[in-house]
């Protein structure tokens, strides 16, 4: 209870000194369907149908500004009967603050709403103190990284624009092109584990490359990275790379100490068309098929399971109506292949509106990563406002 009283206390200033003409409402309506076979035994064949109505309300009450994002979601298919769908709910996290309910949930489907982002920004002398629901972003690379742990991107999940939200406290200092972060994150300490975790990062400069310095516990790992991105020639280059220290010792591995480093480039040609590579080694991930470790991986605790990998994506604009995305990710250590081709149609005179399709194309050995992997295809329309 004492979680909640803490949310509902930063929103009360805003809905004191109500300033209407300084908001910003703004949204979409979306709807997903995919269709697939499970992971988990016994392979399944299911679909999911997903739609949602998102709000984002925006306000400035002086210095300080409030955004508040809240989904109302219809699901339905069934995927939601399915064993893979209930181990993933066993895993998954719960959330530091409790601020999502269902209003109705049977076998095929489910009805939900929830905030999907809250947070209250507000200057303290040089400093901005953001405190809520909300995203952080660390990661300088693309497809894979060392650095963004609080809530990790994953290359394979279907809408890449969203990423899971985090119940945190977060100072930024800017000064003179420079920054420094200091982050804390709550998480409920339940039955999985979970920690309360951590951050620091230094962003700043050296000529023409970007530098950041992190130091770390993300809950279970402590983490001490250097991060860069700068140009080599025409080409753009990143890369981080982080000594880690884990709580717990990986099935396949000899040591908690660990290593990773993401490497990545990325160029730009005259007709729109951007191509980049990049290059992922992974210390706590295992040389062999047998050791993976499926429950941190269902669970969204991470990202990638063997210990490197190979990616390309590609990015084709043909503006203002269209784009082309593809992504293909090589897991080195079984074989295993993952293509990744989507669709983004936009008609001129209805640029509001957004059609996406796409499949996802899986090859290698039946117990690889990616060769495990079912094929699966979407199709999504949004509609922002």
């Amino acid at each position: 209870m004492a979680r909640q009283v803490l949310f509902g206390l930063f929103l009360i200033p805003p809905m004191v000194v109500v300033q209407p003409a300084t908001a910003e409402v703004t949204g979409y309506l979306k709807t997903l369907w995919f269709d697939t076979k499970t992971l988990v035994e016994p392979d399944e064949d299911v679909s999911l149908g997903v739609n949602r109505a998102r709000l984002t309300w925006r306000e400035s009450i002086r210095e300080a500004s409030l955004l508040v994002s809240y989904d109302l979601e219809w699901q339905f298919g069934s995927y939601l009967a399915s064993s893979q769908y209930d181990l993933q709910r066993l895993l998954q996290p719960d959330p530091y603050w409790d601020i999502q309910g269902q209003w109705q949930r049977s076998r095929h489907q489910l009805v939900k709403n929830g905030v999907y982002r809250a947070y209250l920004t507000i200057p303290v002398g040089p400093v901005d103190m953001r405190m809520g629901r909300q995203q952080l972003n660390w990661s300088r690379t693309f497809l894979w990284s060392s650095f963004d742990r609080f809530n990790p991107y994953n290359p394979l999940q279907l809408e890449p624009e969203e990423r899971q939200g985090v119940d945190a406290v977060q100072f930024i200092w800017n000064f003179n092109g420079h920054s420094a972060e200091v982050v804390g994150v709550g998480k409920d300490d339940d039955v999985s584990g979970n920690k309360n975790a951590w951050g620091l990062r230094y962003r700043g400069n050296f000529k023409s490359t970007d530098l950041d310095v992190m130091l770390a516990d993300f809950g279970s790992t402590r983490s001490v990275g250097v991060a860069a991105a700068g140009q080599l020639g025409s080409a753009g280059f990143r890369v981080e790379l982080t000594q880690n220290w884990s709580d717990k010792l990986k099935l396949g591995t000899s040591s908690r100490n660990y290593q990773d480093l993401v490497f990545s480039v990325d160029y730009t040609f005259a007709n729109n068309t951007t191509i980049i590579g990049e290059a992922l080694y992974r210390g706590d991930g295992s040389s062999s098929p047998e050791f993976y470790d499926y429950q941190d991986y269902l669970s969204a605790s991470r990202t990638d399971l063997a210990k490197r990998y190979l990616g390309v994506v590609v990015r084709r604009g043909f503006e203002p109506i269209a784009r082309l995305d593809a992504s293909i990710l090589y897991n080195v250590e079984d074989e295993s292949l993952a293509l990744i081709p989507s669709l983004i149609y936009s008609p001129g005179e209805y640029e509001d509106l957004q059609l996406r399709a796409g499949v996802q194309i899986f090859n290698g050995q039946r117990n690889s990563e990616f060769g495990s992997l079912e094929n699966l295809a979407f199709i999504e329309l949004q509609w922002f406002y």
